[in-house]
């Protein structure tokens, strides 16, 4: 019984429990490979979740800070985005030109204007097609002669003109 409790020091403890990990019944295996860890945090961090939750409630004014962390959440994501992608660049070695590039990109369009920089790759992305289909050229012609026809229509004839 003595040899039990120092915690086997001794050589019989020691032989009675060589036993394998995986074989100690429910518990060994949970926590075996880690995955089993994994889900018990990912419970404890749903309750916590929960409680933080049940508390705003209380408080009153649970619906904008729910809200708000959506936010919070979705920025960070952005932002391991933009981390990786820089990452990435630095890895290929141009990140230099293309992070200021990208800068001035922002500025221009706002933060507010991605779907015009969207719209404005969509059309380039287009435009290469039909450079491609090698029927670009008589299109140009057709869209500029249709511009150079509405010259008394205000600023764009004019803008179009001095362009030309």
């Amino acid at each position: 019984m003595s040899s039990e409790k120092r915690g086997g020091r001794t050589k019989e403890r020691k032989e009675g429990r060589k036993m394998e990990r995986g074989e100690r019944g429910e518990k060994g295996r949970k926590m075996e490979g880690g995955e089993g860890g994994e889900r018990g945090r990912e419970r404890k961090e749903d309750g916590r979740r929960r409680k933080r939750r049940k508390r705003k409630r209380k408080e009153g004014r649970w619906k904008e800070e729910e809200e708000e962390e959506k936010g919070r959440k979705m920025e960070g994501r952005e932002r391991k985005e933009d981390g990786r992608r820089r990452n990435r660049k630095r890895k290929e070695g141009r990140w230099k030109e293309e992070e200021e590039e990208e800068k001035g990109r922002k500025m221009k369009g706002g933060e507010r204007g991605g779907r015009g920089r969207e719209r404005k790759e969509e059309k380039e992305e287009e435009e290469e097609g039909r450079k491609m289909e090698g029927r670009w050229k008589e299109e140009k012609k057709e869209e500029k002669g249709r511009k150079m026809e509405g010259g008394g229509r205000g600023r764009e004839g004019l803008a179009d003109i001095s362009q030309s």
